[in-house]
C-alpha cells in the first residue's frame, strides 16, 4: 500500500453534497473515468468513487457526509478546527493524477489543505508551485521547511 492523503476543510465550512458535486465535475473535466457506489450510506459516513485514468492508474476517494470527531487531534499540527472532507487512497503510481485534481479542487476551496500520512500539509500556494515546477511525481515525497 502505497501513501495516502487527506483533505482538510474548517468543520464549519463542511457541505458534503457540495464536495461530491464538485470533486465529480473536476474529475470528470481531467477525463478521468468516475464510478461512486455506496450511494445509500447504509452504516456509512462516506462515499466511495473510484478514479480511473486508464487501466493502470486508479485511485479510490473517500468522500465524507460529516465531521469526524477524532479529527479535531490529528490534524492540531495544521489547526484544531479541522476535519477530513476527502481520503485518497493509495496516491503511489497516480501523483500526477492527484496533482491535477488538486490544482482543480483548490479553485474551489483554496483555503482546504492536503496533509499526507507523513505528517505533512499542502496549501494551495504548494500545489501551485509543485504543479508549475512540473513536478508530478515527486510532489507528495517532499515538503516545505513550513509545514516541519
Amino acid at each position: 500500500m502505497g501513501l495516502t492523503g487527506s483533505i482538510l476543510r474548517k468543520k464549519q465550512f463542511v457541505s458534503f453534497k457540495e464536495t461530491k458535486t464538485i470533486s465529480i465535475k473536476i474529475l470528470l473535466s481531467l477525463g478521468y473515468n468516475v464510478r461512486s457506489w455506496n450511494e445509500d450510506f447504509t452504516g456509512k459516513n462516506y462515499c466511495s468513487i473510484s478514479v480511473q485514468k486508464n487501466d493502470a492508474s486508479w485511485f479510490i476517494m473517500y468522500i465524507y457526509r460529516k465531521e469526524n470527531l477524532a479529527d479535531e487531534h490529528n490534524f492540531s499540527h495544521i489547526s484544531s478546527d479541522l476535519t477530513r472532507v476527502i481520503d485518497i487512497e493509495d496516491i503511489s503510481e497516480v501523483e500526477d493524477m492527484v496533482l491535477n485534481f488538486l490544482k482543480e479542487y483548490f479553485k474551489y476551496y483554496p483555503n482546504d489543505y492536503f496533509d499526507n500520512e507523513h505528517d505533512w500539509y499542502y496549501t494551495k500556494a504548494d500545489i501551485d508551485t509543485a504543479f508549475k515546477s512540473n513536478n508530478y511525481y515527486k510532489w507528495c515525497y517532499e515538503t516545505t521547511n513550513k509545514n516541519l
